[in-house]
Parts: structure tokens; sequence; C-alpha cells
């Protein structure tokens, strides 16, 4: 029997976790001889993740689990998608924990749909190491369903939630990695995942967008998109990512990425940087008339649009102003 699903975990430097994500695998309610496991291990400690594999040595052929000395997010799905042999591969983030019914909604999707279903992204369910601050939710909204259009800013976590029942995404509405199905086929004819993007693993570096790139590569072919909010996943965000400065690096990292992905002219004007940054930071005008911490955090992403806006295009009066508190970004700058 051809397999339906490949589960593909690829991991760094996060066992403990990784450990909770190939059990909740394990634990689904869908025919085990349906489904295999693929875990890329891409770690920097070679010894833990050699000493990891054995452990599941005994779980071979249903487990695969390889260890990926070359680095980098892409580079290890990519290791997934050559050695599968499933109609769908299906990512998993290594700190993500599938619902138990997660394979058998997609397989669900799938059986209700047409055959030209390219992508399926499913929710992706926060779960939050302790209460969000203030400044990211209001203490009055439910932490756990909380949904994207209402509260952008968790989006930056990979918190996936458009309401509604399966369809195509509507504009401004994208799927993430943690919880995330492709056609094998479409996937290997749109060459699989940009190396130049993506995660390398140490963390210094949040560059993604490998998957939006992916995306639009097989829907140009025709395939078709799917919003998929009954397969759900909870996806860990720890304390330490649950701040201002951390959030910062990620919304200026999308902004790379972004530019990467897009093949960007430079210069870019004041106005579109400024743009892109309360676009990926989720901070408007009127949340920040709203909520005092809101004020604080727009005015730094505002000053560090202005200091994007310096390297790229080299105008300093903007950087000035960020620097002496004046964070408004002229909207003539060139």
């Amino acid at each position: 029997m051809v397999l339906r699903f490949s589960v593909v975990i690829c991991s760094f430097n996060r066992h403990k976790l990784l450990a909770c994500a190939i059990d909740s695998v394990l634990q689904q309610n869908f025919p085990d001889d349906r489904y295999d496991i693929i875990v890329v291990d891409n770690s920097s400690d070679m010894t833990s993740a050699c000493e990891t594999r054995e452990t599941y040595a005994p779980l071979v052929p249903r487990i695969r689990y390889l260890v990926e000395d070359t680095p980098g997010l892409s580079r290890a799905r990519n290791v997934a998608l050559q050695i599968s042999t499933a109609e769908y591969i299906v990512f998993l983030d290594d700190d993500a924990v599938a619902s138990e019914d997660w394979l058998q909604q997609l397989d669900m999707v799938l059986n209700d749909q047409r055959h030209d279903i390219g992508v399926i992204g499913g929710r992706v369910r926060p779960n939050w190491e302790s209460p969000p601050p203030g400044w990211l939710l209001p203490t009055d909204v439910d932490p756990v369903e909380v949904n994207n259009h209402e509260f952008p800013m968790v989006g930056n976590f990979s918190v996936v939630n458009w309401g509604g029942e399966t369809r195509e995404p509507a504009e401004g509405e994208w799927l993430a990695g943690a919880n995330l199905a492709f056609n094998r086929e479409a996937l290997l004819a749109a060459g699989g995942f940009d190396q130049g993007l993506g995660r390398h693993g140490n963390g210094y570096s949040l560059l993604s967008n490998e998957e939006g790139n992916a995306i639009r590569k097989i829907k140009t072919e025709g395939w078709r998109v799917l919003y998929a909010p009954h397969a759900v996943v909870d996806h860990w965000i720890p304390d330490e990512r649950i701040s201002k400065a951390w959030l910062v690096r990620r919304v200026s990292w999308q902004m790379v990425s972004d530019l990467i992905e897009d093949g960007a002219k430079l210069p870019l004007s004041g106005a579109e940087i400024l743009r892109r940054f309360e676009a990926m930071s989720g901070v408007d005008s009127q949340t920040a008339q709203e909520n005092t911490e809101a004020v604080e955090f727009r005015k730094r992403i505002l000053a560090y649009a202005a200091l994007v806006q310096t390297l790229l295009v080299g105008d300093t009066e903007n950087l000035e102003k960020a620097i002496w508190g004046n964070t408004q970004i002229d909207e003539a700058s060139p």
C-alpha cells in the first residue's frame, strides 16, 4: 500500500521537545501502515543526535532518523523530501505536538476535495510557557484561542488561527511551516525549499519565508492551497521569546526575508519600510492609542525601521529622528 503521509520533523538541539513531537505522531488515530515518520536531526551536538537516533532504532522502518551534518532547515527538509515515498509530505516543528486526529483531519480534507490540492496548512495553537504580557495580548483575550485577524502580532510566534472552515486562504492569510502538508510530487517539481532562506540553527539568524516561496511556486503551477482549521497542532512558545527584544529581532529578520525572497529593488522609500514594519509588528495607530505599552513598542518598531532604512538607503536623517525620539518616518524619503 502506498503511504498517504510522511510526517517530517526537522530538529536542532531540542531533543526533549523532539521526543514529545514524535510521540504525538506515533499516537495518531490513523492507520499505522498509511504513514511513516522521518526525523532529520541537524543539531550541532552530534553526540546527542546520534544517541537520540539509537533510541528510535527499534522503530525502523516506521521511523527513519537521519543525522544531517549540513546545517539549515531548508536543507533538512529537502533531505526528507528526497527519501519520502508518500503521497503527501507533512511538516511538524520539533517544538510542536500534534492533536491525535491531526492526520485524520488532513486525510478527510483530501478525501472531500478535488485531486488538485498541492498544499494544506492547519491551525497552529499557541502553548505559552507563561501567560502573554499585556503589550502582546489584553488580559481578557483567551491566549490559546486568539485569532490572527484580531491580533496579528501573534503571527510572529507562528500562531495560525484564521477562523472559519476549510477553504482557500483569503488575501493576507498565510500558512505556517509548523503544520504544513505538501503534495510530494508538486513540491519536488517546485524544486523543494530554497536553501538561501530558512533558519540555520544557531538562533542568531531568524531568516524565514522558505515555505511561502515554495507555496507560491506550487500555486503558480495550478495546484490549490487550502487552510484546514481542524487539523491542529500545539506550538511551544518559551518565555525567552515573549519579549519585545526578541519580537523586534523577529520582525526585522522577517523584513530581510521578504527582501531576499521578493528580490526587492533598492532603495525602498521610507514609507514602504514603515509600512512593512507596521504590518509585521501588528501594532497600528489605533492599538497604540489604547495601550501605553503598545505605544512604547510601536516607537521601538519605528526606530528599527529607521535603522533598516539607514542600512539600505543611507538615510541618516531618519536615523537621527529615531535616536532623538522622533519616530515619525518621513513619507517623502527616497
